[in-house]
């Protein structure tokens, strides 16, 4: 049997680009205006989390944004492979999944802590370290739900990626770039059981980072068969 031919895109599979896009090249910027503490004294803890708590906020505020703004554009990659495939209805949950934990903890590190935080503004040593301490456990949190968010997104697009390996052309090439965003970030977080720190931070979101571009690539350029769901493409 011939391959299936995916739709040509259209308006709706352009606009999916353009999120994808724009929300890669805006997250780094986001990334890099990220405010960071240096210090280990409990009060200038509190104290400098204060004084950047604005620029927190705004920062989060754009990245839940920009949560959403992937999903837009990761919907329209979904619905261009095929909903009708169930890789790609599983990769569609589970970047769902991945999303709302990376929401979570946006708002986590964003408002609620430094919310917390601005409530022991001026406070005596003693106070200062008991509010370190539950921060603690606000920065653990943080830490799964973000391991969470990255996990879902990589095996999201590990799941609608699946299909474009038995394509050709650009198709074939955003298939292979999911598969390694899809593995890779799942190999360091789960087996291999990596801590998420800032490195390792920064390699998942370059390594996603290729195939959101590769994936918008694909919705505005692809035009290659995709075998239909459930049989091989032929040689």
């Amino acid at each position: 049997m011939r391959p299936e031919t995916t739709n040509i895109s259209t308006p709706s599979h352009r606009a999916a680009a353009v999120a994808l896009a724009a929300c890669t090249v805006l997250s780094a910027i986001a990334v890099a205006a990220h405010p960071t503490i240096h210090t280990s004294s409990a009060s200038q803890i509190l104290e400098d989390m204060v004084k950047g708590r604005r620029a927190d906020e705004h920062v989060h505020a754009a990245v839940i944004i920009f949560m959403a703004g992937y999903f837009f554009g990761f919907g329209g990659f979904a619905q261009r492979v095929g909903l009708h495939r169930t890789s790609v209805r599983l990769g569609l949950i589970a970047y769902g999944i991945g999303a709302l934990a990376m929401i979570g903890a946006a708002m986590l590190d964003g408002f609620i802590t430094p919310g917390y935080a601005a409530q022991f503004a001026g406070a005596s040593p003693e106070k200062a370290e008991m509010a370190v301490a539950i921060l603690q456990m606000a920065w653990t949190m943080l830490q799964y739900l973000s391991v969470l968010g990255f996990i879902g997104m990589s095996v999201g697009m590990l799941g609608v990626s699946l299909p474009l390996l038995q394509a050709g052309g650009l198709a074939r090439i955003t298939g292979i770039a999911g598969l390694i965003s899809g593995v890779l970030p799942v190999a360091f977080l789960v087996i291999a059981q990596v801590n998420l720190d800032p490195p390792l931070l920064i390699g998942i979101l370059a390594v996603q980072a290729i195939w959101n571009l590769t994936a918008a690539a694909w919705l505005v350029h692809g035009s290659e068969a995709v075998a239909p769901a459930g049989l091989s493409q032929p040689a």
